[in-house]
């Protein structure tokens, strides 16, 4: 038998090493199974889910989707608040609920994260050719070429479409959906 969920564990005094340990099945039957030594230690020590894991789940980012590293990222940072939360139980009388803590910590960390932007300027200065060239409208007219090449504007998004057209000003191939938008 095998737990349903994935386990993510951390540890500094454990090698990849396998033990073998005993669970209890849903029948009431023990059943001998291999488990890597660091979570058998953690189920020894701790007697399973503690409190910290336990509220960490509550909040809990695990997505199909999300990248191994993402995931052991949030984890440790989801870990790091509880265990702030749970010490800010100790020190205070009055009890929050976990999201209550939660919540102005995130507004006050996207704040931070506002007051360092960085803002672009608008770039000022002479226009260079291609914006010249791109200012004599009358001009640029989807011609068809003699071959079939990358279109500029979805090359730029790394999207591979090919196109015979041609602008008779600019000397570029640009497909009929990228043409306008290119010249505006």
């Amino acid at each position: 038998m095998q737990d349903s969920k994935e386990v993510i564990a951390l540890s500094n005094c454990h090698l990849s090493d396998i033990t073998t340990v005993e669970r209890t099945q849903r029948d009431g039957k023990k059943e001998k199974t291999e488990c890597p030594v660091a979570i058998a230690d953690y189920n020894n020590i701790l007697g399973g889910v503690d409190l910290s894991d336990q509220k960490v789940s509550l909040y809990d980012f695990d997505r199909k989707s999300t990248k191994w590293w993402e995931k052991v990222f949030y984890k440790l940072f989801m870990t790091a608040v509880v265990n702030a939360y749970i010490l800010f139980h100790e020190s205070k009388q009055r009890k929050i609920p976990l999201l209550q803590f939660i919540v102005p910590l995130a507004e006050a960390m996207m704040m931070e994260g506002k007051e360092n932007a960085t803002v672009k300027r608008k770039r000022t200065g002479r226009p260079s050719n291609a914006s010249k060239l791109m200012l004599n409208v009358g001009d640029h007219l989807p011609v068809e070429g003699p071959t079939r090449r990358r279109c500029v504007c979805c090359a730029k998004v790394k999207k591979e479409k090919r196109t015979k057209t041609v602008c008779t000003m600019c000397k570029i191939a640009l497909c009929k959906d990228c043409f306008a938008v290119y010249h505006t």
